[in-house]
């Protein structure tokens, strides 16, 4: 998805999409804990003054992960929140190069799926669990411990 700059309203302009799997599959190459893509759905506004674009809105990201203690396999959605203020590369100050809610365009264009894998990156965590008290596995018998207790005594 592509939003040319001067034709974004000053009063704004909402941009709705789906990004395909294949996309994140190929965001998320080297993890191997991310095995299911499905496409994602985002909402976007786009506010313009000038020629600053302040761009909020949400992902919706369904993924299947394996779990980093049971290793199970779960379905899952990570909500990614946008929010970026973009302006043309040549009229920005060098100390904002390392702002992470600061984005650039060139020639008038801003190309969305490429600012929306950016907050998804960002906004991944480094390890997935099914759930916040997942127990895990035991050590001996590698029995999943979420499923009750194991019965090889450790």
């Amino acid at each position: 998805m592509k939003a040319f700059v001067p034709r974004i309203p000053e009063t704004g302009a909402d941009f709705e999409w789906k990004l395909a799997g294949a996309r994140l599959r190929e965001l998320f190459v080297e993890r191997a804990d991310i095995v299911g893509f499905a496409d994602t759905e985002i909402n976007l506004r786009a506010d313009r003054v000038g020629r600053l674009v302040n761009l909020r809105g949400e992902a919706k990201v369904p993924l299947t992960f394996t779990c980093a203690r049971c290793g199970d396999d779960f379905d899952g959605e990570m909500r990614v929140p946008i929010r970026m203020a973009m302006s043309p590369r040549r009229e920005t100050a060098a100390d904002l190069e390392e702002d992470l809610g600061a984005g650039f365009y060139d020639n008038d264009q801003i190309f969305l799926d490429d600012v929306v894998l950016e907050q998804i990156a960002l906004a991944a965590p480094t390890v997935f669990y099914c759930r916040p008290d997942c127990r895990g596995v035991c050590l001996v018998c590698r029995k999943n411990l979420n499923d009750g207790p194991c019965s090889c005594g450790s």
